[in-house]
């Protein structure tokens, strides 16, 4: 049977139900803390030292708590851990509502609601590169796991622009209550999915310890490699999405408006990127071509002298940062054995978002000691010597 037909007949097992459910949880994610960084950012006496602190309590628990969960998920599997998340984002929409209602949601209450999102993402997101690779065929798996990373991503873009959206429309109360709708129709649809066979328990001494995932990844020169860009990607290309709201409240002075056009602009290049990956790479070098296009429209949103120009390079960022990601996505899973994949997935999120709010702290404490441009620049040309090493780095 070939590829594209077992495909075909794992479409109309539990994959399709899964991924939508994980589509739903990750563009929940998403939504929820853009609101939440809006709202932050309209407060009284709000800096860009404020959103980058904001952005990291928002992500630090994947920094801390993600390269832990892989060991568990190797246990237990991905759906219950999964489950869990996705009815704690639910209860967290729902507190968000309550608090806005009663005009509570100052900035300590949402950073509180900010690290409650993030611990779901930090267990629920390497729950889902767990789960659903287990609904698919082995045949089917290499086009299951591009269509997991295109949806990541893609949840990663369209949750922001349907943020910026919701924003423009009802404001800050409904937009979390839209939250806990998006979630639980998540939950709803994973619930009664199930893996093509019933997973075994594995002991604890049958996984191995806490680090035990470093040490495959150190092992492998694909997976390091794969890692470690990925991380770059995080920091220095992705982390512009914290300082959105600054640039459309306070450097361009076009409110709600164009911050929807600037999210909007980036749905739509986060949707070309997703269907464009460079899926068939044999190295890493042409990541270096990808982080210096990315380089370029970070220089272009600092310098924007308008709206228009603004929206074109959040466009252009989205689009290269979601190919950069789900190309680095593929190339890793690929090579995985399905008896590690919790756990070395677990890093490629605690890299892919668990340093985002490095990202966040650097841009946010250059844009406080100088300016919002200036940490744009900043991260491009960062970028730009990571993607210089690479090139000199020898193929792997």
């Amino acid at each position: 049977m070939s590829t594209r037909l077992t495909f075909l007949v794992a479409w109309r097992g539990a994959f399709p139900r899964t991924l939508l459910a994980a589509l739903l949880i990750w563009a929940a994610y998403w939504l929820a803390i853009t609101v939440l960084q809006w709202h932050v950012a309209e407060l009284p006496g709000s800096t860009p030292d404020t959103l980058g602190l904001l952005y990291f309590i928002q992500l630090s628990p994947m920094l801390f708590l993600t390269p832990f969960v892989g060991r568990f998920l190797d246990q237990v599997g991905g759906r219950p851990v999964l489950i869990a998340a996705a009815s704690f984002m639910t209860l967290v929409g729902v507190a968000g509502w309550l608090l806005a209602e009663g005009e509570l949601l100052h900035f300590g209450f949402s950073a509180a609601l900010s690290a409650g999102l993030g611990l779901c993402m930090a267990v629920g997101s390497p729950s889902i590169h767990a789960f659903v690779p287990t609904t698919v065929t082995r045949e089917a798996l290499p086009r299951a796991i591009r269509l997991v990373a295109v949806g990541q991503n893609v949840a990663r873009l369209l949750g922001p622009m349907a943020a910026g959206l919701l924003l423009l429309g009802v404001g800050v109360s409904l937009s979390l209550v839209f939250v806990s709708i998006v979630a639980l129709t998540g939950l709803l649809l994973v619930v009664p999915a199930n893996g093509l066979a019933p997973r075994p328990r594995r002991s604890a001494a049958e996984v191995g310890s806490v680090f035990s995932g470093f040490q495959i990844a150190s092992r492998s020169p694909l997976a390091r490699r794969a890692l470690l860009l990925t991380l770059a990607n995080s920091i220095f290309g992705l982390s512009h999405v914290a300082m959105l709201p600054i640039v459309a409240n306070t450097v361009l002075s076009v409110g709600e408006a164009g911050y929807a056009s600037m999210m909007s602009a980036g749905g739509l290049g986060a949707m070309l990127g997703a269907i464009f990956p460079l899926a068939r790479i044999r190295t890493f070098r042409p990541i270096s071509i990808l982080f210096a296009l990315h380089a370029a429209g970070l220089v272009l949103l600092a310098l924007a002298p308008a709206l228009s120009v603004a929206v074109l390079a959040s466009g252009v960022l989205s689009c290269v940062g979601v190919m950069t990601a789900i190309t680095l996505n593929i190339r890793l899973q690929a090579g995985l054995d399905p008896e590690t994949r919790g756990r070395v997935m677990s890093l490629y999120t605690w890299a892919w978002g668990g340093f985002l709010p490095i990202g966040g702290l650097l841009l946010g404490g250059i844009g406080g000691l100088f300016s919002v441009q200036a940490a744009l620049i900043v991260a491009g040309v960062l970028l730009l010597l990571v993607a210089a090493v690479n090139l000199l780095e020898r193929r792997s």
